[in-house]
């Protein structure tokens, strides 16, 4: 008789070795009368040896390589694993615990983790890694879900709900109140359409805690309408520091009809109350303020708007207009014509040389004195 060896796998077998008829009794092998072969059970893999080697936890099948040269997967609606190569990966939320077949959840903060639920390594929507850990981004709070929960538009971070602020946003004006926990708008702003906004040509009431609008002459101005901190130049104001009131510069006065600054007379440095009536006269000009409250030129002169300097009146005037508009006359021997503003002889004078008004008997006395003594 001849004696053939048994294949390894095989605890029986027919006249060809490899033909199995049963199988060792706990070698993980099942019998497989179409092939007649005893193959390894799922989660094993034959090494040549007649007990089947266990696979890698994670692999259902695995070939003859290596425990972890995995060939298809525990089915994915328990084990949440995918084949990718020779390795049973994990799904996309789920980690391997290094020891079970099926993976396990993660964290619902963590979009990935490993070795662990809350070792995150990488997050969802809405939030940002930092040292492991899912936290949510500024702006946002945890309530509990996979993705964070919007703040409250007035917050820069929130905790709780979206209204219970612990930071607020101070590129928008707002700062913390720490009693209630709301972002309030800064002192200096206020609330206009839910924003924050700086109370520009406006003052914040301390009694309403609005923006009211400054008095017409204020650029800027604080606690109350007339309180200007500045003065808008093109109307022609300058503040005086002393009562912070927005006063017309030099050589304009205050109209208190039209609230506005309106320019002086040329002759005057500062007015009041309207153009001609000056309070100072330009020194530079060599104007003098007369009772009238007038700049006026030094008697037998005026001034000469075009010219911008004082020049001599006609010699009939003693004040003038211009050169020729007399306004006083020498009163001895000459009167004021109303008619033409000119200052003309008086009856029984006339005019000498258009310098001076003489005496008709004086002439007469002259040509007399002439005539004896042959002149």
């Amino acid at each position: 008789t001849v004696a053939f060896k048994i294949y390894y796998s095989c605890l029986t077998c027919e006249i060809t070795s490899i033909r199995c008829n049963s199988c060792q009794v706990n070698s993980y092998r099942t019998y497989n009368a179409f092939l007649q072969s005893c193959l390894c059970n799922d989660h094993y893999y034959d090494s040549g040896n007649v007990i089947c080697q266990e696979c890698h936890y994670s692999c259902l099948q695995c070939n003859t390589l290596g425990a972890d040269q995995c060939i298809s997967c525990q089915p994915q609606a328990a084990s949440f694993r995918i084949l990718n190569g020779k390795v049973c990966e994990c799904l996309l939320g789920y980690y391997d615990d290094g020891f079970t077949p099926n993976c396990q959840k993660c964290f619902y903060k963590c979009l990935s983790c490993i070795t662990s639920q809350t070792q995150c390594t990488s997050c969802v929507q809405t939030r940002q890694l930092y040292q492991n850990q899912c936290l949510c981004d500024p702006g946002y709070y945890d309530s509990g879900l996979s993705n964070c929960s919007k703040c409250d538009s007035n917050c820069y971070n929130c905790n709780f709900n979206s209204k219970f602020c612990t930071a607020c946003d101070l590129s928008i004006l707002r700062i913390l109140n720490t009693y209630d926990n709301t972002c309030y708008c800064q002192p200096g702003t206020t609330e206009i359409d839910g924003q924050c906004q700086y109370c520009d040509g406006t003052y914040l009431s301390n009694l309403d805690d609005k923006c009211n609008t400054c008095n017409s002459t204020c650029e800027t101005c604080d606690g109350l309408d007339t309180f200007c901190l500045s003065c808008s130049q093109d109307k022609n104001r300058i503040l005086n520091k002393s009562n912070h009131t927005c006063i017309c510069i030099d050589g304009y006065y205050e109209d208190i009809v039209n609230n506005s600054c309106l320019q002086c007379d040329q002759t005057c440095l500062t007015c009041f109350g309207k153009s001609s009536n000056c309070t100072q006269c330009d020194s530079s000009l060599n104007l003098t303020l007369n009772q009238q409250n007038l700049c006026i030129c030094k008697s037998g002169s005026f001034f000469n708007l075009v010219a911008q300097q004082c020049q001599v009146c006609h010699y009939s005037c003693t004040e003038c207009q211009t050169q020729t508009q007399c306004i006083a006359c020498e009163l001895v021997t000459r009167y004021f014509d109303s008619d033409t503003s000119q200052c003309i002889c008086k009856d029984g004078f006339y005019e000498a040389n258009q310098n001076s008004c003489l005496s008709n008997n004086y002439e007469n006395m002259l040509n007399l004195i002439k005539q004896m003594f042959n002149l």
